[in-house]
């Protein structure tokens, strides 16, 4: 999933809106951290289901 500039943008400036400044920082950190927790879970799931395929 590929995201242009205005979009991520666009997306930025909601968030800064509905969150404020103050809680910016920290609100980036957890979706981060949320994002890398999926990734390392969809990574796990693909690697289980390669190796079932060659037993």
């Amino acid at each position: 999933m590929d995201f242009s500039f205005a979009e991520i943008a666009l997306i930025f400036l909601v968030a800064f809106l509905v969150f404020g400044p103050e809680q910016l920082p920290t609100l980036a950190h957890k979706v981060g951290r949320l994002i890398g927790k999926a990734k390392s879970i969809w990574q796990s799931v693909t690697r289980e289901i390669e190796n079932s395929h060659e037993k």
